[in-house]
Parts: structure tokens; C-alpha cells; sequence
């Protein structure tokens, strides 16, 4: 199954088949975790960063009200606010005759924020086992509203809000494509109310298609973002995470001033094309 095969549909509503919603994530996910690694996606509206990782452990607040999953490591995060998740279902489709079964989550306004799916590393039995959990528990889906919404995040035409959309696709290619020479870890952060993930990898195959910019990292990592919708790149700080190599943040907002992502380089190596990204005539 390849990376391009597992992000969130971008079929019409007929194509696939929502099997159930459901509600319990707590329970979901940590049956996930039993899975072993599994591929995990979070996103907003113009980005999607996905890891291939064990679950990370569960941890909840007292009254389990509000719902948290944080998990830290040498190569990023995961963390979910399950205030701000509403829905969720299994969605299956037949992709170039291999039959795909994921785990999808939505927002209160219908927007996908969080996708899981199985790999060739998986417990494939312990998978089915979450699958049939959540159709035992679940409440019938006979309608694809759910669906239907979450698929509106794909058919979105929203005119490109910088002045050059082509120019600042070429100034990201060129910094991911440094990354890839210099063998040098880039780290990137999707902050979302509701899902927020983060990680650290050197970049591998980048392309075009449509308005999105796609990379594959040389760990089997994907990371997706339209950068049409980049209307500010701001240097926000620097840190060293590693002692002695000062590393610096950019944010990228939208138009409408919202984070879409934030990109962590290391000063040194990546000089010239953070110049370049600063000087970007944007919208």
C-alpha cells in the first residue's frame, strides 16, 4: 500500500462505504496501540503530516472529561483534544484491487482532523479485532453526510492567497531538496485544536499535484501542505533542541491568520533558503 493510497479520501461519497460512527476514543485507541505500528495521520485544511509509530499511551485528566494524548520522542509528537472531536468511522475502499480499512475522525464542523490505518508492519489479526470493536459498538451511519463533509477539505477551490503561488512552491521544493543533500533532519509541527502532530525527518521524494506539494521522507514518512494558502512566514524563535545547533522556528499562516504549520531548520545549514522563504512575496 503506497503513501499516496492512504490519505484521507479524495473519492466522491459513492465510492467507499462508511460502515458506522462512532464516539469512544478512548477505548478505540488504546485497542489501537495493541496493533503495533500503524500509519498516523493528523491535518488541517492545507497540511497533513503522517508518522508510522506504535500509538502512544493514553493519558486523561481525572474526571475523563477532557481527553488528552500526548507523546513525546526523539522524532516528534501526537497529541488530541477529544473536546473537539465529534465523529468518527471506518471507512473502507478498494485501491488499485487492495481492499483499505481505516479509522477517521472529525471535528465538530465535519472537517477530517485524524486518519489510522494499517500497515505490512501490523498485527493484522489484533487490526481486524479493533475493527469489529467498533462496528459492535457503534451506532448505524445509513446516511454519507459525514463523509461528504469531511470530503468538502479535497473539492476546496479557494483561490491561491499569495501573489505568486508558483515561486513559493519552487522556494519550499528547493529547501526540501537542500535537506535531501545535506542528509539534514527538517522538523514540522500541524497544530490543530483537535489533533496536533509533529516530527523530525530528512525529506525524500518531493512532487507536485494539484495544489498540494508532497513529500516522502526517506523513513517512509508524508507530509502534504498547499502552499497557495501561505500568506506569512514569520521567525518566531530560536532553540537548541540539539546543543549547539541553534535551530530556528518559522509559522505559516493563512489568510485568515491561522496557523497552518510550523517548520523547525537548522540556521546554519539552511541559511540561504530561509532567506529566500523570508523574502517570499506573499499575499
Amino acid at each position: 500500500m503506497s503513501l499516496e493510497e492512504t490519505t484521507f479520501p479524495q473519492t466522491s461519497a459513492a465510492e467507499g462505504k462508511v460502515y458506522r460512527t462512532i464516539r469512544d476514543w478512548v477505548s478505540i485507541l488504546r485497542l489501537v496501540r495493541e496493533a503495533g505500528p500503524v500509519l498516523v495521520m493528523s491535518r488541517t485544511e492545507s497540511a497533513i503530516l503522517g508518522r508510522h509509530m506504535n500509538y502512544p499511551r493514553l493519558a486523561a485528566d481525572r474526571e475523563e472529561v477532557a481527553l488528552s494524548c500526548l507523546e513525546s520522542d526523539s522524532t516528534g509528537m501526537l497529541q488530541h483534544d477529544f473536546r473537539h472531536w465529534a465523529e468518527g468511522w471506518v471507512w473502507t475502499e478498494v485501491v488499485n484491487g487492495t481492499r483499505i480499512e481505516a479509522l477517521e475522525f472529525a471535528d465538530e464542523l465535519g472537517r477530517g482532523v485524524h486518519k489510522i490505518c494499517a500497515t505490512e508492519f501490523t498485527d493484522l489479526r489484533a487490526w481486524d479485532g479493533v475493527l469489529r470493536r467498533v462496528r459492535a459498538q457503534a451506532t448505524d451511519a445509513d446516511e454519507l453526510l459525514h463523509l461528504q463533509k469531511t470530503n468538502h477539505l479535497e473539492a476546496d477551490e479557494r483561490v491561491d492567497e499569495t501573489a505568486d503561488g508558483l515561486s513559493v512552491t519552487h522556494s519550499w521544493q528547493r529547501l526540501f531538496h537542500a535537506a535531501t543533500f545535506h542528509h539534514a533532519v527538517i522538523g514540522v509541527v500541524i497544530p490543530n485544536m483537535a489533533s496536533t502532530i509533529g516530527g523530525c525527518f530528512i525529506p525524500g521524494h518531493c512532487y507536485t499535484h494539484g495544489p498540494w506539494v508532497k513529500m516522502e521522507t526517506v523513513t517512509g514518512e508524508l507530509f502534504f501542505f498547499k502552499p497557495g494558502r501561505i500568506a506569512s512566514i514569520t521567525p518566531v524563535g530560536v532553540a537548541e533542541a540539539v546543543p549547539g545547533v541553534p535551530t530556528l522556528q518559522l509559522e505559516c499562516r493563512d489568510g485568515e491568520d491561522r496557523i497552518m504549520m510550523q517548520v523547525f531548520l537548522c540556521r546554519h545549514t539552511f541559511a540561504n533558503q530561509i532567506e529566500e522563504l523570508l523574502e517570499l512575496r506573499l499575499g
